[in-house]
């Protein structure tokens, strides 16, 4: 006696095929978030690093100001401009 089993191939592939569609998407989804997140890092640490220079520039410039023109009575900011009274 003969079986028809063709049937049941074609089931095997769909299946297949939907089993390996899932595991690609939710391959696909778990890398872009981990880039999303690696990006994110990066820039936190882009951010922090260019805080500290900016700061160490700061304290420099200050200090030299300090021993060029004596101590610092005030300092004042308007309008993103800032000035500073010796």
């Amino acid at each position: 006696m003969k079986l028809n089993r063709k049937g049941y191939m074609t089931i095997e592939i769909i299946l297949a095929a939907v089993i390996t569609f899932v595991i690609a998407f939710f391959l696909i989804d778990l890398t872009m978030d981990l880039s999303s997140t690696t990006d994110d890092a990066y820039a936190d640490t882009v951010l922090v690093t260019d805080k500290a220079l900016i700061i160490k520039n700061i304290k420099e410039n200050l200090e030299n100001d300090i021993c060029e023109y004596g101590n610092i009575n005030s300092v004042s900011c308007n309008n993103n401009v800032c000035s500073i009274s010796m």
